[in-house]
Formats: structure tokens, sequence, C-alpha cells
């Protein structure tokens, strides 16, 4: 069905018992955005003699995204944050940035199965141990503050192999996934407290990229809830499967205006 109007979400939220919420790409600022910024050329400028280009990029998309440049997406995620108020929620996000934490949200609650930037890992994954990427994204805002010169950094090495190491994300070319499966798993357990509850799924900017991910795994989590109703919103791919449309609310719009200008009393 149709979602007809912003009201018939917030009701929705506001009569469930357990809130289920999936974070797609739309939420996540795109490398033209990032690029577009004059604080980020300027540091792509000072770091640009880092070999590494991983360590390099993903350093100055974590500054960025920790600073919310976006206002519509800052906007947006608090608005998703007074939508759940004190509800029992899980969130899912495809992104590796922290934007749900910084609006509110419990790390406890949320799970980044694509990865994130607060760990690195070998990137052939020799061991599959993650190190914290607290000292090497120091190093290089040191270089961007001009605290130090690019060519006083000093690029930390896979200490089993001595091979690069790069930030924990999907895009490493061998993924290390430790550093998620203890929230997979809390979010496994959380599922188990959805059956037979009065449960609202919002689905917000999610693609075909990893549909096992959220997108089918939300379809069946509402199908075989009786009481769950689910939320689709995306830009372009907002369809839901033929035996869904009775229980499923969809909205052709991009996800992030849409919720950045609901009311939410």
């Amino acid at each position: 069905m149709d979602l007809q109007s912003m009201d018939s979400l917030v009701d929705a939220v506001q009569e469930a018992e357990i809130l289920l919420i999936g974070i797609g790409e739309e939420w996540t600022p795109s490398y033209e955005d990032m690029l577009s910024d004059k604080n980020v050329l300027t540091g792509l400028e000072k770091i640009s003699g880092i070999d590494n280009q991983n360590l390099m990029m993903t350093s100055l998309q974590k500054r960025y995204c920790e600073t919310f440049h976006s206002e519509q997406l800052e906007k947006a995620y608090q608005k998703l944050y007074q939508l759940c108020g004190s509800k029992d929620y899980f969130l899912i996000s495809l992104n590796y940035d922290r934007y749900p934490e910084l609006a509110g949200f419990e790390k406890e609650r949320c799970v980044y199965p694509c990865g994130n930037m607060d760990y690195l890992q070998c990137d052939i994954n020799c061991h599959n141990e993650l190190l914290p990427a607290q000292n090497t994204y120091q190093s290089i805002q040191n270089v961007i503050k001009d605290k130090i010169k690019c060519s006083e950094f000093q690029e930390e090495k896979c200490p089993y192999c001595g091979g690069k190491l790069v930030y924990n994300t999907i895009e490493a070319k061998k993924y290390c996934e430790g550093g998620y499966l203890e929230q997979w798993e809390a979010y496994m357990k959380f599922l188990q407290k959805t059956i037979n509850r009065k449960l609202c799924i919002l689905e917000l900017g999610v693609s075909m990229r990893f549909p096992g991910v959220i997108r089918n795994a939300f379809e069946k989590t509402a199908y075989y809830n009786q009481k769950a109703k689910l939320f689709r919103i995306h830009q372009t791919l907002a369809e839901v499967p033929q035996n869904m449309e009775q229980k499923s609310y969809v909205k052709c719009e991009n996800s992030v205006s849409y919720i950045a200008n609901l009311f939410v009393s």
C-alpha cells in the first residue's frame, strides 16, 4: 500500500511495542558530497603524500562524518531518534559511519554489518584480528592540522605479516567480520522478542546491494509476524513483493528528506 501521510507512520510507531530500523545508503554522504567540502579538499591536499589510499580517504570520510556536515541528514537522524522515544528498538545500518550514535541511539542497540571506521585490519585479513584505528587516525589529523609534516607520518603495518593496514570496512580486500558479530548476536536475540508482538519496521533508503541483510530479512520478519507493519521508503526502490502488499506501506521518496520533515511531538 502507498504511504498516504506522515501521520500514518508516526501513529504506527507510537502504537507499536517494538521498533526495528534499517538504514541504507541514502543516509550516508557520497564521496561527491564529501569532496565538495572546502575543508576536506584542504585536508586532502595536505595528506596526499600518504601512499595508503584507504587510510587517506577513509580518514577524511571519518572526519567528515563525525562533524555532521549535512544539516538535512542531522535533522533526519534527530527526528528518527525522537520518533523512537522510549520504544524498545534495534537499528541496523549498512553504512559505517557513526551517525546513529551521534544522534543519540544507544551503541548497544545498533549494528553495522558492513564495518566501521573505529578499527583497522590487515588488508588480506591474515589473522582475523582488529586493531584500534585511533592512533593512525589521530596522526593523519595531526598532518591536516599542521602539527606534523606529511613526511613524518608513520604508517602502521600488520603486526603479523607486515602488510598494509586498512579500515575495517567491506572495502578491504578480505573483510574481517569480527567487528560486528557480537552486536549481530544481540540483534538475533532482539528478533526473538518480536514474535507475536506489535512490531513496526522502518526500512529507510536501503538499496539492493545486500538484500539478505535488511530488505529480504525485514520482509521475512514482517511476513511471519501477524502484528507487524513494514514501512519501506526509498527514492527509487520502494516496491514490495505481492504477498507483502497488505501489511506494507511504501513511499517513493528520498528517505532522508521524508524523515527530516516528519512532525514528531
